[in-house]
C-alpha cells in the first residue's frame, strides 16, 4: 500500500509529465485540460482499448482530477492511502482478499462517497442511458445483516425509480425477504452494472462482459466497504460475475460456493425467470429453502 508520501511523489510526476510545473495555470485551466484527456481515454475505452495501461491512466487522471476539485482529500483519517489503491486499475482475476485493510471503513461515510461517484462515472457507454443513480435508497447500515444481492442490472422501471428490483421482479424478490425473515432496508441491493444496459424504449439485454469488468470496479468498493458474510447471486449473469463459469444456475441454485475463497456465495435463478417460466416456481421454492438453511448456519438469520 502506498505511503501518503509516495502518492506526492506520484502526484508530482504525473505533473511534471503534463508540464504544470514549469508552466503554471489556474486550477479552471488544468480542470478544462483533464477533461479532454479523460474525453479521450474514455473514446479508447469504448473502442475497446481497455488495456491495463489505459484503465491505470484513466484513474490516475480521475483521482488528480477530483482533487483538483476538491472531491477527495489526502489525510489519514479518510484511509486516503487504501481509497488510492482501491481506485488503480486492477486486472479481472484481482482477488478482494488480496486487499489488506488497515482500518475499517465506515458504510455510513463511505458508501454514500461510492455511490456519489459512480452516478457520475463515464467509463462505459452504458452511462449515457443513465437519467437517475440507481442505488439502494431504503438500505439501513445499522440494520445491515451481512448479506448482499446481487443482480445483473437495472431494467426500464429501476432506471426511472433509482431503486433495484422493483416492479413485477421486485414483487418475487419481495417474496424472497419475506420467506426469509427480512426486510429491504436489512440487506443491501447491487448490480453487475450501476446503469441500463438499453437506452430509453428498447428492450432490456444483458450486459457485455467488458463493460461488467470496467463496472466491477464498483463492485469491489462495495464489497471493501459492506465487508459482507454473504452474497446471493441473482440469475446467470450475476452468478457468472462473482463465481466464473461454474454452470447454468438452474443446475447449481442453492449451492454454497465462495466469492474470493473467502465469502459465502449461493446462486439463485433471477426472480424474473418465474414470471416467464411459471413452471420453475417449484423449484424456486425448494432452492429459498436451501438458501435459508445456509444463511442460518452462518448466523444471518
Amino acid at each position: 500500500m502506498p505511503t501518503l508520501n509516495e502518492i506526492r511523489i506520484e502526484q508530482e510526476a504525473f505533473e511534471r509529465e503534463r508540464g504544470w510545473d514549469k508552466n503554471p495555470a489556474t486550477v479552471d485551466d488544468l480542470l478544462a485540460k483533464l477533461d479532454e484527456e479523460v474525453a479521450e481515454l474514455r473514446k479508447a475505452i469504448q473502442s475497446g482499448a481497455s488495456t491495463s495501461a489505459i484503465m491505470e491512466e484513466f484513474a490516475d487522471v480521475t483521482i488528480v482530477k477530483a482533487m483538483l476539485a476538491g472531491r477527495l482529500e489526502i489525510n489519514e483519517d479518510r484511509a486516503y492511502e487504501d481509497k488510492y489503491k482501491m481506485m488503480r486499475a486492477r486486472p479481472v482475476s484481482w482477488n478482494p482478499a488480496d486487499k489488506v485493510r488497515t482500518k475499517q471503513l465506515s458504510i455510513r461515510t463511505e458508501l454514500p462517497i461510492v455511490i456519489s461517484d459512480y452516478g457520475k462515472c463515464i467509463r462505459c457507454n452504458y452511462s449515457e442511458n443513465r437519467t437517475v443513480t440507481v442505488y439502494h435508497r431504503r438500505f439501513s447500515p445499522s440494520k445491515f445483516s451481512g448479506i448482499m444481492f446481487l443482480g445483473e442490472g437495472p431494467g426500464k422501471t429501476e432506471a426511472e425509480e433509482g431503486e433495484p428490483f422493483i416492479g413485477d421482479a421486485g414483487g418475487v424478490f419481495e417474496g424472497i425477504l419475506h420467506f426469509l425473515g427480512l426486510e429491504r432496508k436489512q440487506v443491501y441491493i447491487t448490480n453487475t452494472v450501476k446503469c441500463r444496459v438499453s437506452p430509453p424504449g428498447v428492450k432490456d439485454e444483458p450486459p457485455s462482459e467488458e463493460n461488467q469488468e470496467i463496472c466491477r470496479w464498483w463492485f469491489d468498493e462495495e464489497v471493501s466497504i459492506l465487508q459482507p458474510k454473504a452474497i446471493v447471486t441473482l440469475g446467470n449473469v450475476a452468478t457468472r460475475f462473482v463465481l466464473g463459469e461454474v454452470g447454468g444456475v438452474t443446475s447449481i441454485a442453492g449451492r454454497l460456493f465462495h466469492y474470493a475463497k473467502t465469502i459465502p456465495t449461493i446462486p439463485l435463478m433471477h426472480p424474473a425467470s418465474i414470471l416467464y417460466t411459471p413452471t420453475k416456481e417449484v423449484a424456486y421454492k425448494e432452492h429459498l429453502k436451501v438458501l435459508k438453511t445456509h444463511l442460518e448456519s452462518l448466523n444471518l438469520l
